[in-house]
């Protein structure tokens, strides 16, 4: 299996996260961000993986090292812990270097 590979399950409750920032194409308003994530929350539930919680951030540009800041996801982190989600959704692509630093920070898979 590839490092970047990944198996969803079923027993999984998800919260997905997505960014409001001008530096990303259809992602630059509320709408075009809420949009988005509705249509991953269908994809998701295609899967059969519930969606409990949903999360966005409005930044003027992109965190290089994990799309939305450290400081949201703690915050994020602490809210999954307490609702036990046990895997965290992004609407945008994320690199391996990405993946890694907010499981690092979340300790909750990506």
């Amino acid at each position: 299996m590839l490092e970047n590979e990944f198996n969803i399950s079923k027993d999984h409750k998800a919260a997905i996260v997505s960014i409001i920032t001008p530096s990303l194409e259809h992602h630059t308003t509320l709408n075009e961000t809420n949009s988005s994530l509705n249509e991953l929350e269908k994809l998701l539930d295609t899967l059969g993986v519930p969606v409990k919680s949903r999360y966005t951030q409005n930044r003027k540009k992109l965190d290089p090292g994990t799309l939305i800041g450290s400081g949201k996801l703690k915050e994020i982190a602490q809210e999954m812990k307490d609702q036990e989600i046990s895997l965290l959704v992004f609407d945008c692509e994320l690199g391996p270097g990405q993946i890694k630093n907010i499981k690092n920070i979340t300790g909750i898979d990506v």
